[in-house]
């Protein structure tokens, strides 16, 4: 019997390996510079359904309206599959939930700068078959709306306990509370240089795509499972569950990042609307801080690193989702984190068909120039790790690089220079 058993373990363990190919396989995207773009149709170890074709084929033109928008050239699109959960349905059908970052290498037609990288992250829930000793897609349900603009929700189902796996903590309401007194009005807060560099180390490390699935170099790309946290949010803080943590993460960002004192108003809970729900956090930002709210300027002159940018129907009155400003690229145009869809320095371009805002929490810029680093040295005598090419300073002491060497905001190789 228990020779049986293991029989039967090995089997199903064969099973998921097959399927875990067969899935980075189907995911793997390749989309390249040129005329003839298309999805990768050369499967060794998948076939796909009619439905799963349409799927595929609305990502490559959801990629291609995206490099549109952007009005720059993709060099290269990538796929990670960072994590991979499987359940065996009926008969021989399996569920399989997959979060998938796709990186995108872009530069600007004319410009001699290095290329640029984004990446957003995506869960996808896909149905297969086993057929012809080839696993077979039937659907393949996603949403990157707030990123590509595309959906395809038909097949679409929850694995149980995939949302409690990726997360070892949840927001609990008043525990986080450092300060229970009434916001006033006009309440002092503002930032600097270093406030500003935190908020960025903190935007980048949570905003949901695995460091390890980032480039480590401007030509050389990172493949593999993650370590471990899915998602890279914090785990402290939990997810909001109605489908948009987009406010939840902007939320951390300012408090966690910047600095900005929680109260018995705006606190960690996923029911607190100033904390997770859009339109009341820059309502909150408004009436606490006399932050103004006012739309994205022509050529986005009034984007500032660590300021939200935040988009509503085209009346102007409904908000729809919110992201960070965490600096800008090489023709300085402002890159944005956020969670929902996770993005990771997508330009702020690539929302241009929106009616976008911004929170005016600061009005300087304080990462002006993507030339090497040239200045800001310290007076106290600490030594800083200083990214040549977005110019974040780490103190080597507290904030190195990752374990690749590469800064962990713009994902750009070192060396890094030193200031004293």
């Amino acid at each position: 019997m228990c020779y049986a058993f293991d029989q039967i373990a090995n089997a199903e363990e064969q099973t998921e390996k097959e399927l875990r190919i067969a899935l980075e396989d189907y995911l793997n995207l390749v989309f390249t510079a040129g005329d003839n773009r298309k999805g990768n149709d050369g499967y060794n170890t998948v076939r796909l359904s009619e439905t799963a074709k349409i799927a595929e084929s609305e990502r490559v033109a959801g990629l291609e309206r995206m490099e549109q928008r952007m009005e720059c050239i993709f060099d290269r699109v990538d796929i990670s599959v960072a994590d991979i959960v499987l359940e065996h349905g009926e008969e021989d059908l399996y569920y399989a939930q997959v979060y998938e970052v796709t990186g995108i290498l872009y530069h600007y037609e004319g410009s001699e700068e290095l290329p640029d990288y984004a990446a957003f992250g995506v869960w996808h829930d896909l149905t297969l078959q086993k057929e012809n000793e080839k696993w077979k897609v039937i659907y393949d349900a996603f949403d990157e709306s707030t990123v590509t603009g595309v959906v395809s929700t038909e097949g679409a189902f929850s694995i149980n306990g995939v949302q409690e796996k990726s997360q070892e903590g949840a927001l609990e309401g008043n525990s986080f509370i450092q300060d229970v007194s009434e916001p006033e009005r006009s309440s002092t807060f503002s930032y600097d240089y270093w406030i500003v560099n935190f908020l960025l180390e903190y935007a980048v490390q949570y905003c949901g795509i695995p460091a390890n699935t980032r480039r480590s170099g401007y030509s050389e790309w990172v493949y593999g499972s993650n370590d471990g946290n899915v998602y890279s949010y914090n785990p402290i803080y939990g997810i909001v569950y109605n489908g948009s943590d987009c406010a939840n993460f902007v939320s951390q960002c300012l408090h966690e990042g910047a600095g900005m004192p929680t109260n018995s108003v705006w606190y960690p809970d996923e029911y607190n609307g100033e904390w997770s729900g859009v339109c009341e956090l820059t309502q909150y930002l408004e009436d606490t801080y006399d932050v103004d709210l006012v739309s994205v300027s022509t050529y986005y002159t009034n984007i500032f690193t660590g300021n939200p940018v935040y988009w509503t129907v085209m009346d102007g009155n409904s908000t729809n989702h919110i992201m960070i400003c965490v600096g800008r690229n090489s023709q300085g145009i402002p890159v944005l984190c956020a969670h929902t869809q996770d993005i990771f320095r997508v330009p702020i371009t690539n929302y241009s068909d929106k009616y976008l805002k911004t929170a005016l929490i600061t009005t300087t810029e304080y990462h002006t120039s993507h030339s090497n680093f040239t200045g800001y040295y310290y007076n106290s005598g600490y030594h800083y790790h200083v990214c040549r090419y977005c110019e974040y300073r780490s103190d080597m002491y507290l904030h190195v690089p990752d374990a690749q060497g590469n800064c962990i905001v713009c994902g750009a190789i070192g060396p890094f220079e030193t200031t004293y």
